[in-house]
């Protein structure tokens, strides 16, 4: 009877582990620290991160480009969040870039 039990406690562990969700990929620190303003080409950063989840302009019309990684536990709260944003100058390369990180609430107020 005790393995029963202990059987159902694994297996509802499994399932709750299972139910995990995210959206967007998980962006390597490592592929972060590679990326060289100036150097760095659009094509590049969507080689190596996947087509950016969101297009826009900044003030000065430049193209901005954005990736978006969030992780929601089994209860449905926001367990990661990792925003990397890259700014393009007028020869589509990095002309600057920033990448926030959060965990818990930290990642809930990340922009």
């Amino acid at each position: 009877m005790r393995n029963v039990g202990k059987n159902w406690l694994v297996a509802a562990i499994v399932v709750l582990l299972g139910a995990c969700a995210s959206r967007g990929s998980y962006m390597q620190p490592y592929h972060v620290n590679q990326i060289q303003p100036g150097v760095t080409t659009a094509s590049q950063m969507v080689a190596r991160f996947g087509e950016p989840q969101e297009r826009s302009q900044d003030a000065q019309g430049r193209p901005v480009m954005r990736w978006v990684y969030e992780s929601i536990n089994p209860f449905g709260r926001l367990r990661e969040r990792q925003v990397l944003e890259a700014t393009l100058n007028n020869d589509q390369r990095v002309a600057s870039y920033r990448m926030n990180e959060g965990s818990g609430r930290a990642a809930a107020q990340l922009p």
